[in-house]
């Protein structure tokens, strides 16, 4: 699957119409079981579900499955997709009837301080960080972003697991949900026999709280997105030692949490 696919469209064009297929993002529902039963339900585009699968669990339930998923079977009907397979360790913390959309993890509190206390304390970074070549990157993002390019529609989230003279994007995802696509992205480096730790996490849009919270339980130091971070986002990231690298623009941004012994000149 591409994540996308074409529908009839309307065009409108300085004063005149046209009938032709538009390439569009996929959104489907998705349910994830664990040992035959459901834990919970997203909309989520319908590539890489097994990287979906294995990221949603260890983000969401910390529970890291590394290598092959045992019994990983999909089920598609009439648009809806089921994501099974086997984990006899698996322990719920809660099932959630609704749907999943971005602060997946507060469902699961009542209080600001309960949801900010939950999460990990990262650890220090490394090797420190070239500005440049984060901007470089954040922005080389954009080339991969098949997704995007084809509907317009598709987020995008980025690994890179190497921070000093060189810079790669090492994995990348999309989905038509920001959250959806960093747990993808996630899931992509569990899939590898022994990876490195993700040093740098890339989002084509902006910070939420969620993807704070999902970076740190991977124990990852910095993101950097192009779009904004949310206040909450802000307060997790000083309080558990991650560094955001935010409004990316022409040689520019914007650094909330730790920025001290974290950045180096350019080369």
């Amino acid at each position: 699957m591409s994540g996308y696919g074409t529908v009839p469209s309307h065009r409108w064009t300085s004063g005149k119409w046209t009938s032709e297929l538009e390439l569009v993002a996929n959104e489907s529902l998705i349910s994830i079981h664990v040992n035959e039963q459901k834990i919970t339900s997203l909309l989520a585009s319908d590539q890489d579900l097994e990287n979906l699968y294995r990221g949603h669990l260890a983000t969401e339930y910390d529970c890291i499955l590394t290598g092959r998923i045992h019994e990983y079977v999909e089920k598609r009907t009439d648009g809806a997709i089921e994501l099974h397979a086997t984990i006899p360790s698996f322990k719920p913390k809660i099932l959630r009837e609704g749907f999943v959309t971005t602060s997946c993890s507060a469902c699961d509190h009542e209080q600001l301080s309960s949801l900010i206390a939950d999460i990990p304390r990262v650890d220090d970074p490394q090797r420190k960080v070239t500005m440049e070549l984060v901007l470089e990157s954040l922005f080389g993002m954009r080339d991969g972003q098949h997704g995007f390019t084809a509907t317009g529609g598709m987020h995008a989230a980025a690994i890179s697991y190497k921070v000093g003279r060189m810079m790669t994007l090492d994995e990348i995802c999309e989905d038509i949900g920001r959250h959806n696509a960093v747990d993808k992205v996630l899931g992509k480096v569990l899939a590898l026999d022994d990876a490195p730790r993700p040093s740098l996490l890339f989002l084509s849009g902006r910070c939420g709280w969620d993807i704070v919270a999902k970076a740190a339980r991977m124990n990852i130091p910095f993101i950097a997105s192009i779009g904004a971070a949310s206040d909450l986002a802000i307060k997790t990231a000083r309080l558990t030692n991650m560094t955001l690298i935010t409004f990316a623009r022409d040689e520019k941004a914007v650094v909330y949490g730790r920025q001290e012994g974290r950045f180096k000149p350019k080369d």
